[in-house]
């Protein structure tokens, strides 16, 4: 196996001591919707490490991958740092770096998103559970060929990120074409 799946977990609100300590904790808000994929260095929310110790939370590596698990699924981060979530997600630490790139696990993961809503169960909140989440299958091409379309992938994102700056910049010109009308 070249993964280990780790739950998240949420310290008690009601102890000061757990909260405003020096751990990142992330939650949903930390991976925004419009991101294809959030990388995390930094996160809203940070918990001592006492509030690390009286939780489920667990401290992940840096180049874990984050999914969202519980009422909003399919978000996916990757750490940049060490860091630890709430049980909102399932988290995927790669083993072995020699065989597996975090970037394609992760755009892989993407293709997985519906299949994960399907999967999920719960009354208020649909969630994944850790035994379906392991259930889930991910082609693993050698890692040079991961490699390349992680490359091509990130080409793509390039390119969308230019796009969304033309049509920024292209509705800011209608805004001051409309302006000019009002005499703004």
């Amino acid at each position: 196996r070249f993964f280990t799946i780790e739950s998240g977990g949420t310290p008690s609100s009601k102890v000061d001591d757990y909260w405003n300590g020096n751990i990142n904790w992330a939650t949903l808000v930390d991976l925004p919707q419009d991101n294809f994929i959030t990388e995390i260095s930094t996160t809203n929310r940070k918990i001592t490490e006492l509030g690390l110790q009286k939780s489920s939370a667990k401290l992940l590596p840096p180049k874990s991958i984050l999914v969202s698990s519980r009422a909003t699924i399919g978000r996916i981060g990757i750490t940049v740092s060490e860091l630890s979530t709430n049980q909102g997600f399932k988290n995927i630490v790669i083993k072995d770096f020699q065989k597996v790139n975090e970037l394609y696990v992760a755009f892989a993961l993407t293709n997985l998103v519906d299949k994960m809503i399907q999967m999920a169960s719960g009354g208020t909140f649909k969630e994944i559970s850790k035994s379906n989440f392991s259930k889930l299958q991910i082609p693993l091409p050698p890692l040079s060929v991961q490699e390349e379309i992680v490359a091509e992938i990130d080409g793509y994102q390039k390119e969308i990120e230019n796009k969304k700056s033309e049509i920024d910049e292209l509705k800011q010109k209608i805004k001051d074409k409309i302006g000019e009308v009002w005499g703004e």
